[in-house]
């Protein structure tokens, strides 16, 4: 259970950095990478919507699990790791759109730095799902 903490703990790390890049930035361009970092953000945020779905439904797991509250869990799972795959694409799309479309090298080099932030938080959460996953299927089923 340490190492899904641990893997969570990177995602949030990740969304903090993301957060204090995002500072960084003049106002005249976040409001021009809004358009352009707005996709990998919302599933970014989904992402952590999902994952602390399946945290809350892991913890009723513990006690014992129907079958409906476990194909919720992996579904859950699922979702986060969707998401993941889904975040690669637009990290691509968004470095692309960046070198096409950032005023400066200094606001692409920043709106990289927090592209690449968010696709690592999504990383990170989806090793914690998949290491929640283990952990709830191994040793907390067999009880």
């Amino acid at each position: 259970m340490v190492s899904t903490v641990s893997a969570l703990d990177d995602a949030i790390d990740d969304l903090e950095e993301a957060l204090f890049l995002l500072s960084l930035l003049p106002p005249d361009a976040t409001a021009a990478l809004r358009a352009i970092l707005g996709s990998l953000a919302g599933l970014t945020v989904y992402a952590s919507r999902e994952h602390l779905k399946a945290l809350e439904i892991a913890r009723e797991l513990t006690g014992g699990a129907s079958e409906d509250e476990l194909e919720d869990f992996l579904v859950a799972v699922d979702r986060v790791a969707t998401l993941e795959h889904e975040a690669d694409r637009a990290e691509r799309a968004a470095r692309a759109a960046l070198v096409a479309e950032s005023p400066d090298f200094r606001v692409l080099h920043v709106a990289d730095l927090i592209s690449r932030a968010m696709e690592d938080a999504t990383d990170a959460l989806a090793l914690s799902a998949y290491r929640l996953r283990d952990h709830i299927l191994g040793p907390v089923m067999t009880r």
